[in-house]
């Protein structure tokens, strides 16, 4: 009777141990599960600000909007206002690119935080 409670208890810690590894390696899958979420979410917020981007560069076709005669612009604008001109369209351009990255980024830095 001695040796069956032994081999009893034997199989008792072996199922105890197994039970403790199971935890643990669903603990692991569940943390792993909840990271993969998250990097979706955020590859999601990257890929809508990426479109945003590339539907604004095409807002503007060629086709639709030619590409003007610079020499007559300056010369009819003078350089310097061309210059100016030109700036302010880059600088308004540039911040809205920058607002759109912005956006993402605080949005997939709020991703994965309680409130």
């Amino acid at each position: 009777m001695s040796d069956e409670l032994s081999e009893i208890s034997h199989y008792m810690e072996k199922c105890s141990k197994l039970s403790a590894e199971r935890d643990e390696w669903k603990s692991a899958h569940d943390n792993l599960a909840m990271q993969l979420s998250c990097a979706n979410d955020d590859l999601e917020i990257a890929v809508t600000a990426l479109v945003k981007v590339d539907n604004w560069a095409k807002a503007y076709p060629l086709d639709v909007f030619p590409e003007p005669d610079w020499q007559k612009a300056k010369k009819l604008l003078g350089s310097n206002l061309l210059s100016c001109i030109s700036a302010s369209n880059m600088r308004h351009v540039i911040k809205g690119v920058k607002d759109i990255v912005t956006n993402a980024l605080a949005a997939i830095e709020k991703v994965g935080k309680p409130g």
